[in-house]
């Protein structure tokens, strides 16, 4: 009992000096390259930290993130005027209806940027974080965000446009909420 007691606030303060590491925007994506959520890169400036992200890449990092089988190609489950069968986002649009992350629509408009509200839900969807119930549902993701962790600081701005550093920040510590993918960021840290 002691030595797990022990293990475990190793494992917490190593974590927490982790963690200001792990907030840079570069170490957040290599972390995800490094668990298969976005490609790797060998440039960092690559990962285009600075950039915003489209709402059809965001659905490849949300079904990524899930762990829910993605088939090889597009099935029929959505029928998008502006998402063709032979666009590589259609298989990722199809699981994510199939998932119950998005709705089916008469347009997904897959090139348009994602805001940051959008790419907030999905990834909380991803995860099986469920959202407080708020009669403002935004402010209901924002507010569970922040409380489970993922979010630094609540918003208000929730239409703006997510950059991509915004974004690997926010899904890094999704998924550094279980003890096993905090093993996985510490060995990230320790052998990179």
């Amino acid at each position: 009992m002691k030595k797990i007691f022990i293990s475990s606030i190793i494992l917490a303060l190593v974590s927490s000096l982790l963690y200001t590491q792990a907030s840079n925007e570069t170490d957040a994506a290599g972390f995800l390259a490094y668990k298969a959520i976005i490609a790797a890169r060998d440039d960092e400036s690559e990962y285009r930290v600075w950039n915003t992200i489209t709402r059809r890449e965001m659905l490849k990092i949300t079904m990524n993130i899930s762990g829910k089988t993605v088939p090889e190609t597009c099935g029929t489950q959505h029928n998008f005027a502006d998402l063709s069968e032979d666009d590589w986002g259609c298989k990722y649009a199809d699981a994510a209806i199939r998932s119950g992350f998005i709705a089916k629509n008469d347009n997904y408009r897959p090139d348009d940027n994602v805001s940051l509200v959008e790419a907030l839900k999905l990834i909380m969807q991803a995860k099986g974080i469920e959202r407080e119930e708020n009669s403002d549902w935004k402010l209901g993701y924002v507010n569970t965000g922040y409380s489970e962790g993922l979010l630094e600081n609540k918003f208000r701005n929730y239409d703006t446009a997510a950059l991509r550093w915004w974004i690997f920040i926010v899904v890094q510590n999704a998924i550094t909420s279980s003890d096993e993918d905090m093993i996985d960021l510490i060995d990230f840290f320790f052998w990179n």
